[in-house]
């Protein structure tokens, strides 16, 4: 134009100072740099770690949140168990079924050093509890066997067999039977033993004397 407003707008464009800098390219060689400096398997690579990461944090948050739950669902024993330690002095033994368990480790421990009178009073509390109880039965039997009540102590052990079929219960009849002189059918209960446990030692031992003290020799070497 002969005016010179075009060649005004040419300088005007082409002048530092006014010039609006071109983003979108800036932008672009940006990603370009980007894309050329990680190639794809480290891409792959830390996307997986991303995952990862992810994925064990989420296995972290379940596992705490189980923890809590089984916190809360046992708060009550840990009370429970508190409250036993408060009451330590305090003679509950029998009474309680959750300390059942530790109850019969008491009641071998008073048996084999004597104390029966001890371990009598725990076993009536738990009979008292439940009459039915086999274990209880059984080691009621074992005391009055130590007492030389031979008679009551036959009668509690077949009552705990009435109530659980195990192989030291019908043992231990036989060795009643046995000191009650009633030596066959003291080997029966011993047959018994051994069918529901081949490989009670102590039960072929028991069986050994009382074919020795029948004066079968032969079966008592057999059963040795």
């Amino acid at each position: 134009r002969s005016d010179g407003v075009l060649r005004k707008r040419v300088v005007d464009a082409i002048n530092y100072r006014t010039c609006v800098q071109n983003w979108t390219v800036e932008h672009i060689v940006i990603e370009e740099v980007i894309m050329n400096s990680f190639p794809p398997e480290v891409v792959l690579t830390a996307l997986f770690t991303i995952i990862f990461m992810v994925v064990t944090l989420a296995v972290l948050g379940y596992d705490a949140y189980r923890t809590q739950s089984l916190m809360l669902r046992y708060a009550e024993a840990d009370n429970f168990f508190d409250s036993m330690v408060e009451r330590q002095e305090e003679d509950i033994q029998g009474l309680d079924p959750r300390t059942e368990k530790a109850d019969f480790l008491t009641i071998n421990k008073l048996i084999a050093s004597e104390d029966f009178q001890g371990a009598d009073k725990i076993i009536d509390r738990i009979l008292s509890r439940n009459e039915h109880h086999a274990d209880a039965l059984h080691l009621k039997g074992i005391i009055h066997y130590h007492y030389g009540e031979l008679t009551e102590s036959k009668s509690y052990i077949q009552k705990a067999i009435i109530e659980a079929q195990r192989p030291q219960f019908y043992m231990n009849l036989a060795h009643v039977m046995v000191r009650l002189n009633q030596l066959q059918p003291a080997l029966e209960q011993y047959d018994v033993a051994i069918r529901r446990n081949p490989k009670f030692a102590i039960a072929y031992h028991n069986k050994a004397n009382c074919y020795y003290a029948m004066g079968n020799w032969e079966k008592a070497i057999e059963m040795y």
